[in-house]
């Protein structure tokens, strides 16, 4: 390949302009047609076999290497002529890249005329040069049976303006969308700072932003633990309760946080396939707007925080506009939020903060007075009640038994009934014992006479049988004569009969030792309380106990622990532990078997602290 070349145009120095019609006409395209709509009218006017523009990267300094950083941003020219050209359109862009990387090199306009077999064509590359940084280089090829027109530089010169203008046209949206960014976030921290809670700064936020961007609807959801939760929404100052439109917005918000993506839809275009979701559906029925925005929000970390929302029931001319909007405070929000989150009062905190700034200087004396009164009521000594079920028992319970083997007579008391020592409780059938006995002293007579008989005739040894005889019955009558002179039943103790109804067992035989009654003293009672595993630790002999029975409501029994059982018990299918008093019963109203409650009162301790117990014990147990 041959080529020659011709330098002279340096950079663009002393340039032509655009001409007038064709910037008023540039000046009116969005700053992305700019460079396009440019090279394409250049290429009209021109008609080169092929044109090419690159883009440079952002860099400072042009050196050797800064034809690797360009990149091709637009291509056009005769494409029916690419077809007659050995290789195409690639071996074009191959030829026009070698003189683009030497007016790179040059920082000049370079003009070359390459030559490879029959092929010849003429290579115009100009670099666009901002003070030290190259931004752009357009490249011009043409057959070379046809010559570029002379005006061919120019015109090349004045797309290069076209592209300081769009980079220019960047810059002021950059500062402008920044100047917007900072201005917002400065005014949102004013405004934020001025609120008394994070509930306040949150509404503050929503309501202003509503003003702002000329919304219907502005809300804004955080997460927590257990989801995502709405944390403000427009012209709704208080959350508590619940409705249709805050559960739709909640529901649609918490959508586009867990789906961590942007969801927005503007009227008259299509919608992203993701806004089917059924939250998403719902919103649009209860709301029905015609544009909206859900997207999440992100602190400075990367970390979701919540997501936010916007809707416009009317179609906005300038959705892009407050779409960059958006997209400029967005991340300066969300650190501001979260600074408030760990700065701002929260929930009663804040409440009462808002209450205290409203209140006047004698409604905050008797706040301060009525305070002070609540912790001294707190803190005030209390006796811990341990309270627990109770039931009354006998001090003494004295069994009565059968004496000896024999027949019940009769029974001569019932159960429940007061007896006085040596009262006669009950009979026993005496008739055998008196056969018995009448058998036996004939019998012991019969053997006196044989040992006298025996002794007169001088047998010692059936003498000795005989008086051995005599002393055996002997003894047989006198255990008959103490049966006979005890057939009567005696109560041993006075008391009450607490066991040993025997009216339909007359007749029965007994044995010795068969219980017969229960007898109890009713001088004194015995509380048995059942305690609480949870509170044995509470309570220690000697402790003061309160008990009202249930057949005697109006009256409160006083005694104290006198014992602790050792181990627990399985009572109701609950496992206690037995404490036992001891209570008087002078006037003998107390029986056996009353039940009721009672309340073991312990050491003293804050009232605060008696409330709690319970609940914080359960927690502890529970949690741990």
């Amino acid at each position: 390949m041959r080529s020659s070349s011709d330098r002279g145009l340096a950079g663009l120095v002393g340039s032509p302009v655009i001409p007038p019609a064709l910037l008023g006409k540039l000046m009116q395209l969005p700053t992305a047609e700019l460079v396009p709509s440019g090279l394409d009218m250049l290429a009209q006017i021109v008609r080169p076999l092929a044109l090419f523009a690159f883009d440079a990267l952002d860099e400072e300094v042009v050196d050797e290497q800064s034809s690797q950083l360009l990149t091709l941003m637009h291509v056009s020219g005769e494409s029916e002529a690419w077809q007659e050209v050995p290789g195409g359109v690639d071996e074009l862009l191959a030829m026009a890249f070698k003189v683009v990387a030497d007016a790179v090199e040059s920082r000049v306009f370079e003009l070359r005329h390459l030559a490879k077999g029959k092929q010849k064509n003429v290579v115009m590359a100009l670099p666009v040069i901002e003070g030290n940084r190259l931004r752009a280089v357009i490249c011009l090829v043409g057959d070379g049976k046809k010559p570029l027109p002379e005006t061919s530089v120019t015109l090349m010169q004045s797309v290069a303006q076209v592209i300081y203008f769009r980079d220019l046209r960047e810059r002021c949206e950059r500062d402008r969308v920044s100047f917007l960014r900072t201005s917002a976030y400065v005014e949102l921290m004013g405004m934020g700072a001025g609120a008394e809670d994070f509930e306040g700064a949150m509404q503050v936020l929503v309501n202003h932003l509503r003003e702002l961007l000329g919304c219907d609807q502005v809300a804004v959801a955080l997460k927590h633990w257990n989801g995502t939760k709405l944390a403000a929404l427009s012209g709704r100052h208080d959350l508590k309760g619940s409705s249709e439109v805050m559960g739709v917005v909640e529901a649609a918000v918490s959508e586009a946080v867990r789906r961590d993506a942007t969801m927005v839809f503007e009227g008259g275009g299509k919608q992203h396939e993701m806004l089917l979701a059924a939250p998403i559906e719902e919103m649009r029925r209860v709301l029905e707007p015609q544009a909206y925005v859900l997207e999440p929000l992100r602190g400075g970390e990367g970390e979701v925080l919540g997501g936010w929302m916007f809707t416009w029931k009317e179609v906005q001319g300038d959705f892009a506009a407050k779409r960059a909007f958006l997209d400029a405070i967005r991340g300066q929000v969300a650190v501001q939020v979260k600074l408030w989150q760990q700065g701002k009062a929260r929930g009663m905190r804040g409440a009462l903060q808002r209450m205290w700034k409203k209140a006047t200087a004698n409604q905050k004396r008797f706040a301060a007075v009525l305070t002070v009164l609540v912790l001294a009521v707190a803190a005030w000594p209390v006796a811990y009640p341990v309270k627990a079920d109770c039931e009354l028992q006998a001090v003494v319970r004295r069994t009565v038994s059968s004496p000896f083997d024999a027949t019940l007579l009769r029974s001569l008391v019932e159960p429940g009934e007061r007896l006085e020592k040596d009262q006669v409780m009950a009979e026993l059938d005496g008739r055998e014992i008196q056969f018995r006995l009448a058998d036996a002293l004939a019998d012991h007579a019969r053997a006196l006479k044989k040992a006298d008989a025996a002794l007169s005739a001088g047998d010692v040894a059936e003498q000795q049988m005989a008086s051995l005889e005599a002393e055996a019955k002997a003894q047989e009558v006198k255990v008959l004569q103490y049966q006979q002179e005890h057939l009567e039943i005696r109560a041993p103790i006075a008391g009450l009969v607490l066991r040993g109804d025997l009216e339909r067992a007359q007749g029965v035989a007994l044995r010795m030792g068969d219980t017969l009654f229960e007898v109890g003293p009713l001088d004194e009672m015995r509380i048995d309380l059942a305690v609480a595993e949870a509170d044995l630790a509470l309570v220690r002999e000697g402790m003061e106990v309160e008990v009202r029975l249930a057949s005697h409501v109006g009256d409160v029994l006083r005694a104290k622990v006198k014992k602790i059982a050792p181990r627990s018990e399985l009572k109701d299918g609950e496992n206690v532990f037995l404490l036992e008093a001891v209570v008087g019963n002078g006037e003998g109203r107390l029986r056996p078997g009353m039940k009721g409650k009672a309340k073991v009162y312990g050491d003293k301790k804050p009232l605060v602290w008696t409330v709690t117990r319970g609940a914080w014990n359960y927690l502890r147990l529970r949690v741990w």
